[in-house]
């Protein structure tokens, strides 16, 4: 810092009225600068007295967090108050210390404002606070989705669970799980909304939930920590549940069983905590009733003050998961299929995943080589194979909520182009295409361009070229996108079609172009068509085309 501590307060203290006092000194052992201030606003009867820590990389903030902190234990009921008693504020970025200082100490005031005088409440969820700790030299993740059924309090039963992958957390090994569905009154079942592939998983683990109105959390952030707090929330049934499967299975394992904790957040939304109880050691035993000192033959709960072993928990629900982010709905809830799933198809297939597409078959008969991986979405670790599979599998890894079907090619291209020119064939193929709102022809194969055109389908059939080097994107929308794309390459645009690729042995040479030169149009193309239908526009005829200096994309409308 560029001021001395007497410097910072006499700035202060003349610069910014609502300040009465600040005292500051340093503490050499970890360089950190501690103090106090007092706060008075306009209007308000009681001085507030903080803590202050100023850390050494002040003004400049570190991993999102501001490198100056306001602590005061007696305000933890209030928002955006950590545990450890500091106010959680984030403000803007500015390297001068003594504007950072005005800026910081007046996001405390609006805090102090917002939260301590007119007592506001966020409208958004607030994740409960909870420390991440490893359970048994691990970590492990649970994720779920929204649910069609409504909780009511006390409400508890099973859970399905599938493991679906190991990662790194914090250095260490970290299992991840999905919540497959919520066994209710042992004979409802209710479903968690993934894709059909993780839907199929196998149910590897079991675990229980119970619902309650109201956050396990102190305040409604702290997350409780001991069993002790918690427990007392469980009704006596639910706890002669546990301890019955305690009983029943103690001897088959000790691994852990999850409990899952929801309660209501915002908007009718449901979160659920993960406490993990480990079998054999479950912190709820059986005591003798007792009325009037005398036993009464029965039994009833009581729970050991231990700590809680939280575990990860995420809701990955379809609005959050591409809340970020999403295409139209116009694309993400209807049909899709893709045709060619090559440079530009994977790249198109990716993005429509990568933007909330929920069904979108894919066909193409080629085999994923080596060479393909430089320009398209494949990767080098899954070898020589089919492009279909591979690319299904990626799409899947990416979004648990695209299903993703694969059409047989073998048959499907040359039925397609038998039926150009025969009535009978052709209706059968149009009845099967008619499924698909839309159609993405990245296939670059002219003769199938012809046959669907022929089809004059009803459905928006999109199809999607590159000329050499990349240097223009033509897409052909609707009926008549044959002649205008064959027009196009060639009469219009300057397609070099003597420096291409030559691969080994006896295939067709193909077009040259990076990664990123195909990607860059093919995204463009696709946000394009996306602001399209967004704004109800009928989607026409249009080229990308680039600059000389490849540094301006233009996309021209027909």
């Amino acid at each position: 810092m560029e001021l001395s501590l007497r410097e910072i307060e006499s700035f202060v203290l003349d610069r910014l009225t609502f300040v009465k006092e600040i005292k500051l000194f340093k503490n050499e052992k970890d360089l950190l600068v501690n103090g106090t201030c007092k706060l008075k606003l306009e209007n308000q009867k009681k001085t507030l007295e903080f803590e202050v820590q100023i850390y050494p990389h002040y003004p400049l903030s570190s991993y999102n967090s501001e490198a100056i902190r306001f602590f005061n234990k007696e305000l933890l009921h209030l928002s955006h108050v950590m545990k450890e008693g500091y106010i959680c504020i984030h403000t803007t970025h500015n390297p001068d210390i003594r504007k950072k200082l005005i800026i910081d100490f007046h996001s405390l005031k609006n805090w102090i404002e917002k939260y301590y005088i007119n007592a506001k409440s966020d409208v958004h969820y607030e994740h409960l606070v909870i420390e991440q700790k490893e359970i048994g030299g691990n970590y492990r993740s649970f994720m779920f989705t929204e649910l069609d059924y409504t909780f009511s309090d006390g409400q508890y039963g099973e859970v399905d669970i599938s493991i679906i992958g190991q990662s790194m957390f914090k250095n260490k090994p970290c299992g991840n799980f999905i919540i497959q569905s919520f066994i209710i009154d042992q004979t409802k079942t209710v479903d968690c909304t993934w894709n059909k592939t993780y839907k199929s998983f196998d149910k590897t683990n079991i675990g229980f939930f119970y619902y309650m109105n109201h956050p396990p959390a102190t305040y409604s952030k702290f997350i409780y920590e001991s069993w002790s707090e918690l427990g007392k929330h469980l009704s006596e049934d639910f706890l002669l549940l546990l301890h019955n499967f305690e009983r029943q299975h103690s001897k088959e394992t000790k691994d852990y069983i999850p409990l899952l904790i929801g309660y209501p957040t915002t908007a009718n939304k449901i979160y659920w905590q993960v406490a993990l109880l480990k079998l054999g050691n479950f912190p709820f035993y059986g005591t003798p009733e007792k009325i009037d000192g005398k036993k009464t033959g029965k039994w009833v709960s009581a729970i050991r003050d231990e700590p809680i072993e939280w575990a990860i928990s995420r809701d990955v629900s379809y609005e959050l998961f591409f809340g970020r982010g999403a295409l139209t709905n116009i694309l993400t809830d209807n049909n899709i299929l893709i045709i060619g799933i090559g440079a530009i198809g994977s790249i198109l297939a990716k993005s429509l995943v990568q933007g909330g597409c929920k069904n979108i078959d894919i066909c193409d008969f080629d085999i994923k080589n080596p060479e393909n991986v430089c320009r398209s979405e494949y990767q080098f670790k899954y070898g020589v194979g089919t492009k279909t599979t591979e690319l299904k599998k990626i799409l899947i890894d990416i979004s648990p909520f695209t299903n993703i079907e694969i059409i047989d090619n073998e048959n499907f291209d040359p039925i397609i182009k038998m039926s150009a020119d025969d009535p009978e064939r052709r209706k059968g193929i149009t009845q099967f295409l008619a499924k698909y709102d839309f159609i993405f022809d990245c296939s670059t194969d002219n003769n199938l361009m012809y046959a669907l055109d022929k089809l004059k389908l009803a459905n928006s059939t999109v199809n999607l070229s590159i000329t050499n080097y990349a240097a223009e994107l033509v897409c052909g929308v609707g009926i008549g996108l044959y002649p205008f794309v064959m027009n196009q390459f060639e009469n219009i645009l300057d397609n070099n079609l003597e420096d291409k690729y030559e691969p080994v042995g006896c295939w067709s040479p193909t077009f040259k172009a990076s990664y990123n030169d195909i990607s860059t149009k093919v995204h463009l193309a696709l946000r394009h068509i996306n602001n399209e239908l967004r704004l109800k526009r009928k989607l026409s005829n249009f080229v990308i085309s680039e600059s000389e200096d490849n540094l301006k994309l233009t996309i021209n409308k027909y």
